[in-house]
């Protein structure tokens, strides 16, 4: 007997032990007002310290997956990891042959991740997308060292880079196989390419009522930088549509937009700062009264979602604050939390919440690790 009762006390243990990877069915019962998030910890899944900047979130057929890396230091993460939303458990996809993985974007029907800094030679850059549940390498983009960007138009793939005269910073394929350039017009109906230019960058990509966008950061020089906005036209080629606005913006990531969320006929895009525009010309800051910066962006199961963040007077610890947007345009607060350090990236599936921290100056404590937490229902 007294055999049977330690048997019973030690799977009793290993059965809470297991409470962190394993999922109720049901969320707790809204209660009124902004619920306050219970986070429960999944990890560090990167163990370089340098490379574990959780840069993205994104979950995916049955995953959780998670960026890392840092190409401006030169640290490669090697790997990618997922988390399973089965089992609660890190996985490895070997083959990931960039310093740096900033964005997961689904084009095409596909996760794709760009390779921001490939580690083999420079005269070829990768993307990579999720085949068949593995991680596929496609070393084919001309010139393109850093691949900052991806999208997805009218059955073509335009691919945004980081080049130096005489190379275009976008290239194109209908096959996502084959990439050549593409040519850019300058406002007076020049050839953009053909003038000499210290470096040329297309950190973004977007797609808004049928027209494919690029932000193109120009270096005439080592000390100058120029922003204008490009519109690919019929004849193949981007064609000067403006002069990109000076917005307020945060420095939380080596990209100006942190993340975006497009639809048909709108885009929302954070600098640090939430804005909206309709049509590429004007842009609104939407930024929540109660927040001091939006850290990242997220749509699930049809709703979009804006993380904010700041530290309130007379207080030492941030407040992040998850809001909704509304369909009149407004964002609702849906819950928060509190952390040591900000917040930087976030995802939602269902009823699932997981956020992910930077650092605070010497405070690394919650750097790259993963936290996990049941979001109320939503009215």
């Amino acid at each position: 007997m007294k055999t049977k009762k330690a048997d019973r006390i030690v799977l009793i243990v290993l059965l809470l032990s297991l409470i962190p990877f394993f999922i109720p069915e049901k969320a707790p019962v809204l209660t009124e007002g902004p619920t306050e998030l219970r986070l429960i910890s999944l990890g560090i899944p990167y163990t370089e310290f340098e490379a574990r900047y959780p840069w993205d979130m994104r979950c995916y057929d049955g995953y959780l997956y998670l960026g890392a890396g840092d190409y401006n230091k030169n640290q490669a993460p090697n790997a990618l990891r997922r988390l399973s939303l089965k089992t609660y458990r890190w996985e490895t996809l070997n083959g990931f042959k960039d310093e740096h993985a900033e964005r997961f974007l689904v084009l095409d029907g596909k996760l794709t991740i760009p390779g921001v800094d490939a580690c083999e030679d420079w005269s070829l850059g990768n993307y990579y997308t999720i085949e068949k549940g593995a991680l596929q390498a496609h070393r084919v983009l001309p010139n393109g060292i850093h691949n900052f960007d991806l999208a997805f138009l009218e059955g073509k793939t335009f691919a945004a880079l980081g080049t130096e005269s005489p190379h275009s910073p976008l290239v194109v394929s209908e096959d996502a196989k084959t990439f050549v350039s593409v040519d850019f017009v300058t406002e007076e109906g020049k050839d953009l390419l053909s003038e000499d230019f210290y470096t040329a960058r297309i950190y973004d990509l977007f797609t808004l009522a049928g027209d494919l966008y690029a932000i193109l950061s120009l270096c005439p020089t080592e000390q100058t930088l120029l922003r204008s906005i490009y519109r690919y036209e019929e004849d193949g080629k981007m064609h000067y549509f403006g002069k990109y606005p000076s917005l307020d913006s945060v420095s939380l990531h080596y990209f100006p937009i942190i993340a975006d969320v497009e639809k048909e006929d709108f885009l929302l895009f954070s600098t640090g700062r939430l804005y909206r525009t309709d049509d590429m010309q004007a842009f609104t800051d939407i930024t929540p009264a109660d927040t001091r910066y939006i850290v990242d962006l997220a749509e699930a199961d049809g709703e979009i979602y804006a993380l904010g963040s700041c530290i309130p007077q007379g207080e030492s610890r941030f407040l992040n604050n998850l809001y909704r947007l509304e369909e009149d345009g407004s964002l609702s607060l849906v819950a928060f939390f509190r952390s040591s350090v900000p917040a930087m990236s976030f995802a939602v599936s269902g009823s699932s919440f997981f956020v992910s921290f930077g650092a605070q100056g010497k405070d690394t404590t919650l750097l790259g690790e993963v936290f996990y937490a049941f979001l109320p229902p939503l009215p």
